[in-house]
């Protein structure tokens, strides 16, 4: 299944999108390294740079505490990651919105998806209570119709769980989603879910590796989308 936003000789356009959190929405590397950074130097560990904590999320913060681990030579075992991943999410939780920034053109995007009566929504293997804070800090509290998270009892993305609970919380339908993301996590997760996806160049792994992942479109900026939206409404 794909969807085109495109001239197609008639308005079309999803019912709901549902966007990825970190590097699609808003660039929070600056503030979930120096969460890590301060619990790794807390137990001994050296920093780990920004670029590196980069391609590290999009999994969760379990994955990212043993990358974290692997990176600073410490031990992955079971116990370990367990500690640091909560340490990481306590520190983060203090301050998750201290030097993270909303990308130039998304808000505008959310306004034309909006004057359009199009739903939007949020889906994040980020902690649940953190990203909805992150995104009513950034956006405010009216903006999106649901913010799904991670939290117990939910499979994360890549499972098709977390976005099918967005949609119908967010008052939206299977059959007329489309997911945007920055990650192969999203791809895979869209896939699961027999969503379309778009992929964000703009965010944390870049088009080669949206290509590569098998995105139905990439676009190298909000900008991009929202001049397809608007050859589309001249259709």
């Amino acid at each position: 299944m794909q969807y085109t936003i495109a001239c197609m000789g008639k308005h079309e356009y999803p019912g709901v999108v549902v966007f990825d959190l970190d590097g699609t929405l808003v660039d929070t590397i600056a503030d979930i390294a120096a969460a890590a950074n301060r619990v790794l130097h807390r137990l001994g560990f050296a920093s780990i740079p920004a670029d590196n904590c980069r391609e590290m999320v999009g999994w969760g913060t379990r994955v990212l505490a043993q990358l974290a681990l692997e990176y600073a030579g410490g031990s992955t075992d079971d116990e370990s990651v367990d500690q640091l991943e909560k340490m990481i999410i306590d520190e983060y939780t203090d301050k998750p919105f201290v030097d993270s920034t909303i990308y130039a053109g998304i808000e505008t995007l959310l306004d034309r998806f909006r004057d359009r009566d199009i739903i939007l929504a949020v889906c994040t293997n980020k902690s649940e209570p953190i990203a909805q804070r992150v995104v009513h800090t950034a956006f405010g509290t009216n903006r999106f119709g649901a913010v799904i998270g991670a939290c117990p009892g939910r499979e994360p993305k890549p499972s098709a769980q977390p976005l099918y609970e967005c949609i119908t919380m967010s008052g939206g339908h299977r059959d007329s989603a489309l997911l945007i993301g920055d990650s192969d996590v999203d791809v895979r997760t869209a896939r699961a879910a027999g969503v379309p996806v778009y992929g964000a160049a703009w965010g944390y792994r870049g088009r080669t590796h949206l290509e590569i992942a098998g995105a139905d479109e990439v676009f190298d900026s909000p900008e991009e989308i929202l001049n397809s939206i608007e050859k589309l409404a001249l259709c």
